[in-house]
């Protein structure tokens, strides 16, 4: 199975989120993917103030279909 077919929602917590750095973030997926386009999901995007780590700039978190 691939990823298009597992994933189903993700959210996205962005230290410093501004417009800009929203569009690096999904032309570093785009670029993670090969110029694919990214599979249709539900996506979250948040910006914060500080993430565990003080060099930390995003975490991620997702959930996917596990097939038996």
């Amino acid at each position: 199975m691939s990823l298009d077919t597992l994933l189903v929602q993700q959210h996205g917590y962005v230290k410093q989120l501004t417009a800009e750095v929203g569009q690096e973030f999904f032309a570093a997926f785009a670029m993670a993917l090969g110029g694919r386009p990214f599979p249709p999901h539900a996506l979250t995007m948040v910006g914060v103030t500080a993430l565990s780590g003080p060099d930390a700039l995003v975490e991620i978190s997702a959930v996917a279909i596990v097939p038996d």
